[in-house]
C-alpha cells in the first residue's frame, strides 16, 4: 500500500472510531449530515462573531461621538473661532467612525488567526511534513512582499496627505466664496 492509502485508511477509521463513539453508524447518509452540521457551526459561529463585532463598534463609535460632542459644548467660543466649526464637526462625527475601525480590523484579525490556526492543526494532523513546507513557502512570499512591494502603510499616507491638499483647497475656496458674497462682489 502507498503512503497516500495509509492515511486514507487511517482517517476513515479515526471518522468510524468516532462515528461508533457517538453511536451512529458509519454510512453514507450519515457521513454527509455530519460533514453538515459541522459546516453549519461553523458559519453560523462566523455570523455570530461579525455581529458581536459590528455591535461592539457601533457601541464605541456612539460612546466616541458622545464623549466629542459633550466635549465640544464644554469648550471655549474661541476655539471654534480658531478651528472652525466644520473641522470639530467633523471630528464628532467622521473621527470617532476611524478610531471604531481599529476594533473592527482587530477582532476580525483575531477570528482569523483563530480559524487558521484551528485549520493548522487538522492539516498538520493529517500532513505534518505539507504542512511545514507550506509554512516555510508562505513565509518566503510573505518576506518578498515585505521587501519587494511598496506597503500600504506608505500608500495610505499618501492618499491621506493628498487627500488633505484637496480639503485645504476646496475649503478656501468656499470660504472665499462666502467672503465675496458678503461684500456683495463677483
Amino acid at each position: 500500500p502507498t503512503g497516500e492509502q495509509e492515511t486514507g485508511g487511517f482517517l476513515q477509521k479515526q471518522f468510524i472510531n468516532l462515528y461508533d463513539y457517538l453511536g451512529v453508524p458509519f454510512t453514507f447518509e450519515y457521513l454527509l449530515l455530519g460533514a453538515g452540521v459541522v459546516l453549519s457551526v461553523r458559519y453560523l459561529l462566523s455570523y455570530v462573531v461579525a455581529w458581536l463585532r459590528v455591535w461592539l463598534t457601533t457601541d464605541y463609535v456612539k460612546k466616541l461621538q458622545m464623549e466629542a460632542f459633550e466635549h465640544a459644548l464644554q469648550t471655549n467660543i474661541g476655539y471654534y473661532d480658531s478651528e472652525g466649526s466644520d473641522d470639530i464637526f467633523n471630528a464628532i462625527i467622521t473621527q470617532a467612525v476611524y478610531g471604531a475601525q481599529t476594533i473592527s480590523v482587530l477582532l476580525a484579525i483575531l477570528e482569523l488567526g483563530l480559524v487558521s490556526m484551528i485549520y493548522f492543526g487538522i492539516a498538520f494532523y493529517l500532513a505534518p511534513v505539507l504542512t511545514v513546507v507550506s509554512i516555510v513557502f508562505l513565509a518566503l512570499v510573505a518576506v518578498g512582499f515585505q521587501l519587494y512591494i511598496e506597503s500600504g502603510y506608505s500608500i495610505g499616507t499618501r492618499v491621506a496627505e493628498a487627500n488633505e491638499e484637496i480639503q485645504a483647497v476646496v475649503q478656501a475656496g468656499t470660504q472665499g466664496i462666502r467672503d465675496v458674497k458678503l461684500f456683495n462682489l463677483q
